[in-house]
C-alpha cells in the first residue's frame, strides 16, 4: 500500500486514476496507523504520508532509510554496512567540494565586508552556489536605499558602476567575476552559454502571505491552497524531471532564511556527521 501511495506521486496532469489511487492508499494507510501495526512499518508509513519519496532529496532520504533499516529485525548486516560505506564516501566527496567553496567564499571577503548580509555558506552549498542571491536579497530587503537599488537593478555593465556605493561595487564585482567564470566553465566544458540565465535575479514574495493578502484567506486556508499548487506543479515537473532541493529547504517553512531548526539538522546529517559503521559500534 505504501508503494502504491508513493507511485501515485509520479503522475502527470490528466492522470485521474493515479489521483484516485493516491486517495485510496492514503485512507487505508491512515486506518492502518490507527491499528497496532509493526512499529518500524508505522515509521515508514508516517514518513511517506509526511512527504512522498519522489519529493524528497535522495541523499537525505538515504541517510534516513539507513537509520530506519538498521532497526529492523530482518536487516542484512552486510548490505547495511555497504550502504553506510557508500554514504560516508559520498559525504567525504561533498566535504572536499565544500572546502573548495569555503576557500573561494573567504577569498571574496564578502562575509566580513557586508556584515548585514546572511552568511549561509553551508545551506547554500546544498543548492550549489547561490550565495550571491542571498546577498542581493539582503541588499534589497535590509540595506540598500531606493535610489541605490534602482541603480543596481539597471546595471550589468562593469563600466557603469561608478554611481554605486562602495558596498554595492564590492558585491557587484564579485558577482560579475564569478558569473563570468561559471559561464566560461560551462561553455568550455559543456558547450552551454548560460550567461543570460545567471543574470536573472530578483525578490520572490512569500506565497502564503501574498495569497492571504489577495484573497482574505486565513493562514490555514492559504497553506492548503499553496500545498495544492505545489502538488499541481509537481505534476507538470514530472513530465520533464525536477530537482527536490526547494521542496526540502522550504518543507517546514523558510528553511533558508532561518539559521536554526530542521535545515541545520539536515545540513549536519548530509555534510558533516558520518554514519557510524557496525564495526565501530
Amino acid at each position: 500500500m505504501v508503494c502504491l501511495y508513493e507511485a501515485s506521486y509520479l503522475c502527470v496532469q490528466g492522470e485521474s486514476t493515479s489521483e484516485q489511487a493516491r486517495d485510496f492508499a492514503h485512507r487505508h494507510l491512515e486506518k492502518g496507523l490507527e491499528q497496532n501495526i509493526d512499529q518500524n512499518l508505522a515509521i515508514e508509513v508516517n514518513h511517506a504520508l509526511e512527504l512522498p519519496l519522489h519529493w524528497r532529496m535522495p541523499r537525505l532520504e538515504a541517510r534516513w532509510f539507513i537509520e530506519v533499516y538498521e532497526k529492523r529485525q530482518d536487516m542484512n548486516p552486510i548490505l547495511l554496512e555497504f550502504a553506510k560505506l557508500d554514504f560516508n564516501m559520498v559525504q567525504a566527496t561533498h566535504q572536499e567540494d565544500l572546502r573548495h567553496v569555503s576557500s573561494w567564499w573567504r577569498s571574496t571577503r564578502l562575509g566580513e565586508k557586508l556584515n548585514f548580509a546572511r552568511d549561509r555558506l553551508m545551506e547554500n552549498f546544498l543548492w550549489t552556489v547561490i550565495t550571491f542571491i542571498n546577498i542581493i536579497d539582503d541588499i534589497y530587503d535590509v540595506y540598500g536605499t531606493l535610489d541605490e537599488l534602482e541603480l543596481l537593478q539597471m546595471l550589468w555593465d562593469i563600466n557603469a558602476m561608478d554611481p554605486l556605493p562602495e558596498y554595492m561595487k564590492l558585491c557587484f564585482l564579485a558577482l560579475y567575476n564569478s558569473t563570468n567564470e561559471m559561464t566560461y566553465d560551462a561553455l568550455k566544458e559543456h558547450g552551454l552559454h548560460i550567461i543570460f540565465i545567471l543574470e536573472k535575479r530578483g525578490d520572490v514574495p512569500k506565497s502564503i502571505q501574498c495569497y492571504m493578502y489577495e484573497s482574505g484567506a486565513s493562514e490555514e486556508e492559504a497553506r492548503k491552497h499553496v500545498s495544492y499548487l505545489i502538488g499541481d506543479t509537481w505534476k507538470k515537473l514530472n513530465e520533464d524531471g525536477a530537482v527536490e532541493m526547494a521542496q526540502c529547504m522550504y518543507q517546514h517553512g523558510d528553511g533558508h532564511g532561518i539559521e536554526y531548526g530542521e535545515t541545520k539538522d539536515r545540513v549536519l546529517s548530509l555534510l558533516v556527521e558520518p554514519v557510524r559503521s557496525l564495526s565501530s559500534e
